[in-house]
């Protein structure tokens, strides 16, 4: 019943989304090739992915940590840059839930599970599992969903469209949607999807191997998860419920391994450091997480690792001055990655010694002028200890960049309220939720903006272009969605 509840929603979203793209595909003229993109257009797409990801936030908890989220979506960054569509737009999160899943959305959305990159024991293996939800969207097998579920009738696609995006989430749950399904037209679906994950394995293999990751992490990650079924009975893993891994699959995925020609990266010790990060923010016990790191049952993790993750639990416990000279001697031994010094300024912070945490930062920043997880460490400093103009100027050449982070947004909403331009806060939190596909609470923050005080002709004429070009967007997005 727990997972029918979470099913309902997305049930509803799907058959409310397909109406609005189907109708909006049938005028067009048929075109040679892919039968998919005849269906669903690009931009159609995205507005699907965005209503997907309001959906996904309000029902699983997308984790929120800048390093982390840098890290992924590098990794991410490297494997589609390798892979058969380098231009399309991919957005790639960790959802904090520790059961071993992954899956790719519509609109590039691919999301990991937590406990998905806690149980790989290398980055091979991740970035095995990620290379293969990449592969789903490359190939368009949503698109292709959506060009079998015309050719149905309309309440039947609708099922089957939400059975396929809810298997990504809960294989328990995908099959009750699609078990209320014609039996003919069920068997055709399962057959349908089989071949896609087949599909996903060649292409996401060959995307491995030439991002210069070891392709036998796939077939090397599908047989330890066959070994563990045995321990998980019914409640296996998603992934396995949504990818059954069979010896046909796994010898399938071993030959190709074998055949392709791969150059390693090297430098995965990042791998290692941001799994010691993740496993010490997502347990409710760091107590426990402590004791793991000091006894050594990580055989995979580096020495540094293991210290990083045992630093992490010591300040999440209040030990601030032990985290301290665990950091400092990391960061002499880690002289050329930015991670254990970021952690180092953290815990500085927390003692009261901003100025020294803040001098670090800067002399770190001279290295890396282009880091915003530095930058966002110092602001925070700043913000903290109200220095916001300070913090204003470290945030500004990144304002500027080509693709700022959201959060770069907020941290400047804060900084323009502290210094009394409350208008200009209200603009940037705008810009924060348009940055996240929401353009009703951007529109809610307008709003607040054109009301205050003592605007200029220039700041009142830029509030109303964008409330003009944001209600535009947002009529476009409720035709293809629930609302807000």
């Amino acid at each position: 019943m727990h997972a029918l509840r979470r099913l309902l929603p997305r049930l509803a979203l799907l058959a409310s989304l397909l109406p609005a793209t189907l109708a909006a595909a049938e005028p067009r003229l048929p075109e040679m090739g892919d039968s998919a993109d005849q269906v669903i257009s690009p931009q159609e797409d995205a507005r699907l992915g965005q209503a997907f990801m309001r959906q996904l936030r309000r029902s699983a908890e997308i984790m929120e940590d800048a390093e982390l989220d840098h890290y992924i979506r590098d990794l991410g960054r490297q494997l589609v840059a390798a892979s058969d569509a380098p231009g399309r737009p991919f957005h790639f999160f960790i959802v904090r839930d520790k059961s071993i899943n992954a899956f790719a959305g519509p609109g590039g959305y691919i999301g990991v599970h937590s406990g998905l990159i806690l149980r790989t024991a290398n980055e091979s293996e991740l970035a095995a599992v990620m290379a293969h939800e990449i592969a789903h969207v490359t190939q368009r097998h949503l698109a292709r969903a959506y060009d079998t579920a015309r050719r149905m009738q309309l309440p039947t696609a609708a099922a089957i469209l939400a059975a396929i995006l809810i298997g990504t989430q809960s294989g328990e749950a995908g099959q009750a949607a699609l078990m209320s399904i014609q039996a003919g037209m069920l068997q055709k679906q399962i057959n349908f999807t089989r071949a896609n994950e087949k599909e996903a394995d060649r292409i996401g293999i060959q995307t491995l191997a030439r991002a210069g990751f070891d392709p036998r992490g796939m077939p090397a990650f599908f047989e330890r998860l066959q070994q563990q079924m045995r321990y998980y009975g019914s409640q296996a893993p998603g992934f396995l419920q949504t990818h059954p891994v069979t010896p046909d699959r796994i010898a399938e995925s071993r030959s190709l391994a074998r055949r392709l020609h791969w150059r390693d990266r090297g430098h995965h010790d990042m791998y290692y450091l941001m799994q010691a990060r993740l496993r010490v923010l997502t347990t409710d016990d760091p107590q426990v997480v402590l004791t793991w790191f000091r006894k050594g049952r990580h055989e995979h993790l580096a020495a540094s690792a293991s210290h990083y993750g045992e630093a992490l639990a010591l300040a999440r416990l209040g030990q601030l001055d032990q985290a301290r000279r665990l950091l400092r001697k990391l960061t002499r031994q880690l002289p050329d990655r930015i991670t254990p010094e970021l952690a180092l300024a953290r815990v500085l912070h927390r003692m009261g010694k901003d100025d020294t945490a803040l001098r670090r930062l800067q002399r770190l920043q001279r290295l890396y002028p282009e880091s915003w997880l530095i930058a966002r460490t110092r602001v925070r400093i700043l913000l903290d200890d109200h220095r916001y103009r300070a913090a204003s100027r470290v945030l500004g050449p990144f304002a500027h960049a080509e693709h700022p982070v959201p959060e770069l947004q907020l941290f400047l909403a804060h900084a323009l309220e502290g210094q009394g331009a409350q208008a200009e806060a209200h603009l940037a939190l705008a810009q924060y939720h348009i940055d996240r596909g929401e353009p009703t609470a951007a529109i809610a923050q307008l709003e607040l903006a054109r009301k205050q005080p003592h605007l200029s002709d220039y700041l009142a004429a830029r509030i109303e272009a964008r409330l003009a070009e944001l209600r535009h967007r947002a009529a476009l997005v409720d035709n293809h969605a629930t609302g807000e």
